[in-house]
Order: structure tokens, then sequence, then C-alpha cells
């Protein structure tokens, strides 16, 4: 997908239950920034709640489609863009894995999930726990 002409990757989570962008890279890619009440808060996976500083109003290019959508703006977001419940129900967006495709609007477009082998986008392992076993041998 493009935002203002610029090809982005985003992370599809079908857990997620807004869209949300990155504080540092809406003003990386020049887009405004407006202040919104925020009545629902959000958390992160592992339950941190996340700083929403505001909303940014994008419109996204994906092979001829223009998708307009509202974006909630999070401060210290990583990964910049997360696509959430809220995109993929106002665009009917399926992900289907076994086939490894996105598909828009029931099927009018059909784009290849992608993985992503650069170091930054990966886990590791930071420290090495030897957990015995306590079963008789």
């Amino acid at each position: 997908m493009k935002i203002r002409g610029k090809l982005i990757q985003c992370l599809v989570d079908t857990k997620s239950v807004s869209t949300v962008i990155s504080c540092t890279f809406t003003n990386k890619l020049g887009l405004d920034i407006k202040l919104c009440v925020n009545n629902n808060p959000l958390f992160s996976v592992n339950g941190v709640p996340l700083s929403v500083v505001g909303v940014a109003d994008v419109t996204f290019y994906l092979k001829g489609l223009r998708i307009p959508h509202t974006l909630k703006v999070v401060e210290g977001l990583t990964p910049n863009l997360v696509i959430g419940i809220d995109f993929m129900k106002a665009n009917k967006v399926s992900v289907n894995h076994i086939d490894g495709a996105v598909r828009f609007y029931e099927e009018l477009m059909i784009v290849p999930l992608h993985g992503h082998d650069s170091r930054d986008n990966c886990a590791f392992i930071i420290q090495t726990v030897c957990i015995l076993s306590m079963l008789k041998q």
C-alpha cells in the first residue's frame, strides 16, 4: 500500500481493535494530527496502555483503489502501522493464511501477504534458560 506516494509496510492484525499509526511515522509522512477525545483506551498485546495523541485522516492507495480511513496516532508504536479490525470491517478485508492472501471488498482486490526478513523485525533470545525436568528417570 502507499500513503502520499510512499510505499509503506504494515502489520495486518486480526486481533487489533483499531488501526493505529506511530506519531513519528505520521510526522515523517507529513500527515496532520487532529486532537481527539479518547474515551476508549487502547492497550498493547501485553496489557501496556498505548498513548493515543490524536487521529489522522489517511488515504491508502492499493493497485488503483483509494481507501480513506481515520487512524489513531500512537506514541512509541512499533511497527509504524497496524491495520486493525475497524479498517478490515469498513473495507470488507479478509485474511487467508492458507493461501497467503489478503482480500479487499469481497475479492475485488487480492494481494499477497508478505513477510519481512529484516533483522529489525525479528525476535531474539537475550538469555538462555535451562528448565530441568522434575520427572524421575
